[in-house]
């Protein structure tokens, strides 16, 4: 069950207002789990490091699954997964594209948020803080969301804002998975805390080494000794 209403969708450098199918908070839909946040593959697909032959593999089958006319009402779903590849792949503008097309089919946060993702690796931090927005207009709660937000207000020079989001951020993310802890903790200046979650993120597969490298949300630390050795470390290994 959803209830129609006019979402914003930022895209090329400019707010377009979309009617998208917004779901009411009591009635996902059983068949569409909540969008993955951070953009982490399911865990029964972990089973080797995230690599380039792997998305795209990947991107082949669900480019046709994701254009089938046969997809029908979960074709947002398709695009959704299709994104997270090209993402893998560090195709981000194609990452973007998908994802806008997912959240004007159906406006879950976990869409808009990918999205913002997406528009802040591209260096566009407003387009990303607008989707954002969005996500935790839909999921007051999101975390992910939160922290994306403080790190966006960061860049920005908003101490203020960047704090009050970095706090809820905090309190709604102790149990997610290593990534999402890895770069609130990096916005938070926590350097340890964010190595080490990256490095466990990264010994299980959970994330491909580019995603480290280009994330804005890690370049809080970037500049440190222990994330430029822990980098060059995980570089020599590969």
């Amino acid at each position: 069950k959803t209830a129609p209403a006019q979402v914003q969708v930022a895209a090329e450098g400019q707010t377009a207002v979309l009617t998208a199918a917004v779901p009411e908070a009591d009635a996902l839909p059983d068949v569409l789990p909540m969008p993955p946040q951070k953009m982490q593959v399911p865990t029964a697909q972990r089973r080797q490091p995230l690599n380039a032959e792997m998305a795209a593999r990947h991107i082949r089958a669900l480019e046709v699954v994701a254009s089938s006319p046969g997809t029908g009402d979960l074709r947002h779903a398709a695009l959704n997964r299709l994104g997270f590849w090209y993402q893998v792949a560090g195709r981000y503008q194609d990452a973007l594209r998908v994802f806008l097309q997912a959240a004007q089919l159906y406006a879950a946060p976990g869409y808009f948020y990918n999205a913002g993702a997406m528009y802040a690796f591209l260096g566009q931090d407003d387009l990303a803080l607008n989707m954002y927005l969005q996500a935790i207009g839909v999921k007051e709660d999101y975390g992910e969301a939160h922290c994306a937000l403080a790190g966006c207000y960061l860049r920005r020079g908003d101490r203020d804002m960047a704090q009050a989001h970095l706090h809820k951020a905090r309190l709604l993310m102790k149990d997610k998975d290593l990534y999402n802890r890895a770069c609130c903790a990096a916005i938070a200046g926590q350097v340890d805390e964010a190595v080490a979650c990256l490095r466990e993120a990264l010994q299980r597969g959970d994330v491909q080494l580019r995603k480290i490298q280009d994330d804005p949300d890690l370049e809080f630390i970037r500049q440190t000794d222990t994330f430029r050795q822990f980098l060059d470390e995980m570089q020599a290994a590969e």
